[in-house]
């Protein structure tokens, strides 16, 4: 959101007067930057620095505010969004410690789908200062909670990834930088339009893989699962690797054979050995791990990895799969939806924007059936439905 140097990516309203860029009085391992923001806090119980969006703020992935604070004294801090339709929403916490840089973050998941334009930061709050004190703030930004649900389909900004670092990988290394490719074979297992490339060279040692290591913690939410999507041109495996755990948890590999070549499919993977606690911080991904190279490069590709529950594609990041007797209204809606002609459908699931289960409904093949989501929050969604065999639509609805 803003650095005081280089990212400074949004307006202030609300104590912006009272907000200049100067050089960090403390530089330190708890910030070590070179510029900072110095903000000088009125006496009065409630003014507040706002960050004003001048639109609502998308908490749909990216919900925890983070923030850097120099703090001349223990004091209550107050975080809180405003403006929009939805209710104020405030969050107290105090000072870590005083007169030494510390990293507050903010979790503001539970108000995800409302409408908030704005960010007020109190210092001091609610308490009659006895002077003007001077506070320093640095890096603040947007961080996602943990990955979980559609982490990587390649269709949009929050479910891409590109910071593979390959390893092992024989002639190739460092003459090779990991790429994303328009999907080579679409079909009705995977008809995105975007894919991860991967290249084997001909000399690579056996555990030949890429690496990237995540922006937050991979989050399985009680699913211990994870699902990739292959495209292989010969019969071998695919492993996933999580590590770096930063409770010290033990790092799981986990190879699964693929059964098909030259056409999608998708592997499952059991991390249920993962201690509930795991946080890991690396995600490793091989093609024919523990298999020797053939003297050739070998170009696989993958997609669509879901950690836990969900599924990608879920908000029309790829081409849905309609069927002619599939009939949802109101759409937007506000209560329910009316589902028509759904004679084939036996279950429904609906999606939120993470890729993430929310609701699921069992139909008993009647033409007409009523959807109760009136406790959803505001959002996008989709509805997906699914017959005798498997998928048959996917319907993207806006609850209002």
């Amino acid at each position: 959101i803003d650095d005081f140097e280089c990212q400074r990516n949004v307006n202030y309203g609300a104590g912006a007067d009272r907000l200049k860029v100067v050089l960090n009085p403390d530089v330190s391992q708890g910030n070590a930057s070179t510029q900072v923001g110095e903000y000088t806090d009125p006496l009065d119980e409630w003014s507040a620095l706002v960050l004003d969006y001048g639109q609502d703020i998308d908490l749909s992935v990216r919900n925890q505010f983070e923030i850097k604070i120099w703090a001349p004294a223990v004091v209550p801090l107050l975080f809180k969004l405003e403006g929009g339709s939805s209710p104020a929403r405030e969050i107290f916490t105090e000072v870590q410690s005083a007169n030494e840089w510390n990293t507050y973050t903010v979790d503001f998941s539970p108000y995800a789908g409302e409408s908030h334009t704005r960010v007020a930061i109190f210092f001091n709050a609610g308490q009659l200062p006895a002077q003007e004190d001077v506070y320093y703030l640095d890096d603040m930004r947007w961080r996602r909670a943990g990955f979980t649900g559609c982490v990587l389909d390649y269709e949009s900004e929050l479910t891409t990834i590109t910071a593979f670092q390959y390893f092992a990988n024989g002639s190739l290394e460092g003459n090779l930088e990991f790429s994303v490719e328009d999907n080579p074979s679409p079909d009705a297992v995977n008809s995105s339009s975007k894919v991860g490339k991967f290249v084997k060279a001909g000399d690579a040692l056996p555990f030949a893989g890429i690496y990237t290591d995540l922006e937050a913690p991979i989050d399985f939410k009680g699913n211990k699962t994870v699902k990739v999507k292959v495209l292989m041109d010969h019969i071998g495996n695919f492993a996933v690797k999580l590590e770096g755990s930063q409770t010290g948890a033990p790092a799981i590999e986990i190879p699964v054979p693929n059964t098909k070549t030259d056409e999608w499919e998708e592997l499952t993977f059991d991390f249920s050995e993962a201690a509930d606690d795991a946080r890991y911080m690396r995600l490793t991904l091989f093609f024919d791990l523990g298999i020797d190279a053939t003297g050739v490069d070998v170009t696989s590709y993958f997609d669509e990895l879901v950690i836990g529950d969900g599924m990608c594609g879920a908000v029309g990041l790829f081409d849905t799969r309609p069927v002619r007797s599939l009939e949802i209204y109101p759409n937007p809606f506000s209560q329910n939806l009316v589902l028509e002609q759904a004679e084939e459908i036996q279950s429904l699931k609906v999606y939120n924007a993470m890729g993430q289960q929310v609701k699921q409904f069992k139909l008993q093949r009647q033409a007409q059936h009523v959807l109760e989501l009136s406790d959803l929050k505001p959002g996008m969604y989709v509805i997906a439905a699914y017959g005798r065999n498997g998928l048959l639509a996917n319907r993207k609805v806006l609850k209002q």
